[in-house]
This record gives structure tokens, C-alpha cells and sequence, in this order.
């Protein structure tokens, strides 16, 4: 045919006819057209329809127009059933009463979304070829699948009958593997997989290749030649994006060998397949640091200047006197950094919980004359509960994170002195102790051994053997 069309896998009259029709009613001739009819394919009859048209939109306006004003004398209700299949969009009407209104409805809807993906197109193409590709991608007929192809570059052997499942699993693994960004000067072969498995090679399978026109696809995902990996991640954020339908998730998934469970839901697939897109995107971070550093051109690289102010300006206010400024808890006396302060005022608060152990137990405030602890705030140890002063400042309290977490809670800290910490002052009798003396009126003590260690077969014990500590009482 002179449009450039591969018919010799369609068999039938109705096949080359809705081939055809897809590839007029698509504006596929403007943007297939040539001058020349060498090489081959020959083209000249898309460049005679092209010539009156500035694009392939205005192609597609002008034949619904023509389609929408026709009579059906002209233009009968069966032909235009076929063009309205010849979309790929529509499924077979079930009923007849007006069935010529509602298929000329179903071509105003066509063009409606084409002239919506012309408004996003700044190639002055249709700029959805994905949303194209994906809707009803698993009900399109078998001329429409070759049309696809062919507009790939996917060209069949006429020697080998391929299904509509083969040639659905060609389309995908071609655009999952991102090969629509493929040189030009490469071929683009394609062969069923029970085709694969019995030849020992591509020749005599498939004929010879013409160059694909999926640049739109490579435009619309922005491929780039030399990054195949992150081609791949590309194409699955666009299947991702696409919401595809879970029968389209698991084609493609099959196709690129991704592991997964055929019983999941769609949601699940969706899931699989973002963290595949996770997985190949690390991969991809580390072979680029790897390469990197295997070039041996940029490493050890300087460190930029600006990095070493920044580090320097860090190091300087860790260690600034604001910084390291200190404050006292008010509950167990600790020296805490002022960024791990909690303030609050002394009637907002139910301090009950830091009362002396005696005077939660008989309610009667403690004898706490015998300790010479200057640092007890002296009004609050006459109601019995137990502050330390310097955490003070007229109304407002002064606590820890760790003491507050209980107080606010109402109840007594670990470590606060109203939990058996306030211990008083140490006896003359028991200030100048010895460190054996300590030990023996001690309440407690802590026992540990050094011990050598050996081999077990061995009874030669060294000077300069390792040692352990043992034991903890």
C-alpha cells in the first residue's frame, strides 16, 4: 500500500480495512509522510493526503467532520460501526434503536479527546500515547494491535501466525524494556516466544525491519539514550501513573520478569511495582557511585569549600558557650543542658508527687533539721515536698525531660530526691573511713574477679595472657 503499511499478516478484507481506517482517522499520514518513494516503505499517497493539513489533528478533524455530515446514502451505518471500531476506544453496540446517533456521538467523543491532547501537546502530536496504548489495551482486536505495531516498528514474519496475547506481550516488553528510544539505525526485531524457543535465530522469523515512529512515546516519557536503567524507571512511573487496570499491571510486569503473585489485587501489584521502581533506583545510585569511584578521575575529590565553612560553622556552635549553658533540675538536682528544659509554674502543678517519703506516709512534714543541705527551697520542705532551689525563679520551675515525663503525670520521678535520695549529711564517726572500712559496714557490696585466660588443653599459663573480669554481686 502506498500509506507505508505492512498488510502482509492480515488476512482478511475487514482486517486491511480497519487498518487503514486507523491509519486515516489517526492523522498517522501527516506524520508519516515522505517525498520519496525509495526506500521503502513507499509513502507518496500520505503525502498527497497531507499535503492540504498542518497536522495530524486537523486530519482527524476534518474526516469526523466529513463522517458527521455525511447521509447515510453516503456514508452507511455499518461502514461507520467499522470506523468507529477502527478507534480501538468502542466495543460492538449490543442494541439498533439509534444506532447512527449514538455512533456519530461515540466519533464527537473521539475528537473531543484528541483535541484534549492536542491542547497539552507542545510537539504538536498527540501527547498521550500511553493513555492511548493503556485504555482497552486488553480488548483491541487484532487489526488494531497491528496497526500498533507497525507504528513501533514490530513488523511480523509472514511465516509465522502469532496470537493477539503474543502480539500484546511484543508491545509491552518493547515499550517496558524502553526501546522506543532505540537508534535509529538499529533494528527493532520481535518474534513470539514459541517462535524463540524452537529457532536457533531471528533470521527467516521476521522481516526485515523499517524504522518504528514511537518517538512520541520516548517524547512523553523523556527517554535518554544513555541511561537505560533510569529509561526503565521512567516507564514503570508512567504505567504507575496511568492507573492501569490489573490484567495491564500483570502483562507488564510478566514482561519485565518482575517476581509477583498472579492472585494479588490491583492494589497490591501497584505496591510490588513501586518498590521495584524503588529497588531499580538505589541500583542505579550505586553503580553511579561505583563507576564514579572506579574511574579513579574524581576521587578523592576536594572538598568544596563551602561544605568545610558549614562544617567549621557547626563545630563552633556545638561548643559555643550558648550551647553547653547548663540549668539544675528542681527534682533530683542533676546539671541539665538548657535544650533539655521544661519550665512551668508552681500552681500549675500537682508537686504531691515530690513529697519526703514520710510525709506521704503519716502526712506530717519531716524533722529535717539535721541536714545541712543548703540547696532545699526551705518554704517548700515545710509542706514536705522536696525542691532544689537553683531550679527556682520566684513562681517557674526548672525541670528535666525525664522528671517531668512523671510529674505531669503526678507521679515521683526515679531519680528525684522525694524518692529516697535526699540522703543528709555524713556522721563525724563515718567521714575518714578507709576503703576496707567502708566495705565491711557497707548494706551492699560489689564483688568482681580478674581471672587469665587459657586454652582449654592448654596448662601452660603466660605472664602476658589476656585477662577477664568475673562475677558481679
Amino acid at each position: 500500500m502506498l500509506h507505508g503499511l505492512d498488510v502482509g499478516t492480515s488476512l482478511t478484507l475487514r482486517n486491511l480495512k480497519l487498518r487503514f481506517l486507523y491509519h486515516i482517522i489517526n492523522g498517522d499520514c501527516f506524520l508519516q509522510r515522505c517525498e520519496q518513494s525509495h526506500p521503502s516503505p513507499d509513502r507518496s499517497a500520505c503525502l498527497c493526503v497531507a499535503g492540504g493539513f498542518s497536522s495530524a489533528m486537523s486530519i482527524t478533524s476534518f474526516v469526523v467532520d466529513l463522517l458527521k455530515n455525511s447521509t447515510p446514502s453516503q456514508v452507511t451505518t455499518e461502514d461507520l460501526l467499522l470506523i468507529v471500531e477502527s478507534t480501538g476506544y468502542q466495543s460492538p453496540y449490543e442494541r439498533s434503536s439509534r444506532l447512527r446517533r449514538r455512533v456519530l456521538a461515540s466519533l464527537d467523543a473521539f475528537l473531543v479527546r484528541c483535541r484534549q491532547r492536542m491542547q497539552r501537546d507542545v510537539f504538536n502530536r498527540i501527547n498521550d500515547p500511553f493513555g492511548d496504548l493503556f485504555m482497552g489495551f486488553e480488548t483491541k482486536r487484532r487489526p488494531i494491535l497491528e496497526s500498533i505495531m507497525n507504528h513501533h516498528g514490530l513488523l511480523i514474519s509472514e511465516q509465522h501466525r502469532v496470537s493477539c496475547d503474543d502480539m500484546r506481550n511484543a508491545i509491552m516488553t518493547h515499550i517496558a524494556l524502553g526501546r522506543c528510544i532505540a537508534p535509529k539505525s538499529n533494528p527493532r526485531p520481535w518474534m513470539p516466544q514459541k517462535t524463540q524457543t524452537t529457532s536457533p535465530s531471528l533470521n527467516g522469523a521476521v522481516d526485515s525491519m523499517q524504522d518504528g515512529n514511537c518517538d512520541d512515546f520516548a517524547h512523553d516519557a523523556d527517554l535518554e539514550y544513555e541511561d537505560p536503567v533510569g529509561n526503565e524507571i521512567k516507564i514503570i512511573n508512567k504505567i504507575l501513573e496511568k492507573s492501569p487496570s490489573r490484567a495491564l499491571l500483570l502483562r507488564f510486569m510478566k514482561c519485565k520478569d518482575i517476581p509477583h503473585d498472579a492472585l494479588q489485587s490491583r492494589k497490591h501489584l501497584r505496591t510490588t511495582l513501586t518498590k521495584f521502581g524503588r529497588l531499580l533506583e538505589k541500583r542505579r545510585v550505586k553503580y553511579s557511585a561505583s563507576d564514579s569511584l572506579g574511574s579513579g578521575k574524581d576521587w578523592p575529590s576536594a572538598v568544596p569549600t563551602t561544605l568545610k565553612d558549614k562544617i567549621a560553622e557547626n563545630f563552633r556552635k556545638e561548643i559555643s558557650h550558648e550551647q553547653l549553658r547548663s540549668f539544675v533540675c528542681s527534682s533530683c538536682s542533676s546539671s541539665i543542658f538548657v535544650e533539655q528544659r521544661v519550665t512551668c509554674t508552681k500552681s500549675g502543678l500537682d508537686l504531691s508527687c515530690l513529697q519526703h517519703p514520710e510525709m506521704r506516709l503519716s502526712g506530717i512534714p519531716p524533722d529535717l533539721r539535721h541536714i545541712s543541705n543548703t540547696n532545699l527551697d526551705t518554704r517548700s520542705v515545710m509542706e514536705g515536698i522536696l525542691l532544689d532551689r537553683r531550679g527556682m525563679k520566684d513562681d517557674t520551675l526548672s525541670f528535666c525531660k525525664d522528671c517531668y515525663s512523671y510529674i505531669h503525670r503526678a507521679k515521683t520521678p526515679p531519680l528525684s530526691l522525694a524518692n529516697h535520695l535526699l540522703l543528709g549529711d555524713v556522721p563525724p564517726e563515718l567521714r575518714d573511713l578507709t576503703i576496707v572500712e567502708e566495705s565491711v559496714i557497707a548494706r551492699c557490696r560489689a564483688k568482681a574477679c580478674i581471672i587469665q585466660l587459657k586454652d582449654n588443653d592448654s596448662d601452660v599459663m603466660l605472664p602476658n595472657t589476656q585477662r577477664g573480669m568475673r562475677g558481679h554481686e
